[in-house]
């Protein structure tokens, strides 16, 4: 036998051992591909009973912040009134909606889309204000349409005005210098709006996807949520919480910033793979 047969036989036996022990691999080990699936995963609400509870009622009570979190919009849903003088929306992402004029039940802050598909907010005065209780709403000018499009949606107040973000563009704002209330004892809620009982019922109900929910103890700039919009992020100043909704299964929604506080899938919103063209504000 020449030596070249011999070294070709040798590499062929070699490659033959490298190849078995690949494929033995890919049945003891977990794919790297479902990993990365599970990296841009999201949540589908189905409009009438679905939604995420985030935190515990003490939790996630910002005098100033930010609220921001990527959506696509189906068609239904339920939209809820966070009381006189304030805006009636599906909700996005709230803590409180209209209920007993007191410092526990009043909305510290209350983010959705009205039903004429603009982006609406609120929240009411804190006792310490001049006018305790008071609603303050603002409301966008876009209509979004139920097209089941990705949108990037902020709604951001420092403790004077109200600034609402959509795709990173400033979709309204109002000045208020009022201070927000933040002694509600309201469950903050993804999806629906919670109420101030021992066992709290939700009212009003988003319909379409939600990915990547974060709450701010600070009003973000612009060119702030511009510049992080399109990341997953798990620090900064300021961030009380983040929410990817990357686990792709499960009842629990982790928390990157504060793993003790997660969120908790309630009438199991579904967990979906984004397609390809998925996080693209433009």
């Amino acid at each position: 036998m020449s030596s070249s047969v011999a070294t070709r036989r040798r590499s062929g036996t070699w490659l033959s051992l490298l190849l078995i022990l690949a494929l033995a691999s890919s049945f003891l080990l977990p794919s790297r591909g479902a990993q990365a699936a599970n990296a841009g995963s999201a949540l589908q609400f189905n409009g009438s009973s679905q939604y995420v509870t985030l935190g515990t009622s003490s939790d996630l009570r910002p005098a100033q912040f930010t609220l921001e979190l990527w959506f696509k919009r189906a068609t239904g849903g339920v939209t809820q009134s966070t009381g006189t003088g304030g805006v009636t929306a599906y909700p996005l992402i709230t803590k409180g909606r209209a209920e007993a004029e007191t410092a526990a039940a009043d909305v510290n802050y209350f983010f959705g889309i009205d039903a004429s598909g603009h982006l609406a907010a609120d929240f009411e005065e804190a006792q310490s204000g001049p006018s305790p209780s008071l609603n303050h709403p603002v409301t966008g000018a876009s209509v979004i349409a139920t097209d089941n499009t990705w949108h990037h949606g902020a709604a951001t107040y420092d403790g004077i005005i109200w600034k609402l973000y959509l795709d990173g563009n400033v979709d309204a704002s109002a000045t208020v210098s009022r201070p927000a209330n933040t002694a509600s004892t309201v469950i903050t809620a993804v999806g629906t709006s919670l109420n101030s009982v021992a066992l709290p019922t939700p009212g009003g109900f988003f319909a379409g996807t939600i990915d990547e929910a974060r709450i701010w103890s600070v009003a973000r700039t612009q060119a702030q949520i511009q510049a992080a919009m399109n990341s997953e992020i798990t620090s900064g100043t300021g961030l009380l919480g983040r929410w990817g909704m990357n686990e792709g299964s499960g009842t629990v929604v982790g928390n990157s910033v504060d793993r003790a506080r997660p969120g908790r899938l309630q009438r199991l919103p579904q967990h979906q793979q984004p397609s390809a063209d998925d996080w693209d504000a433009a």
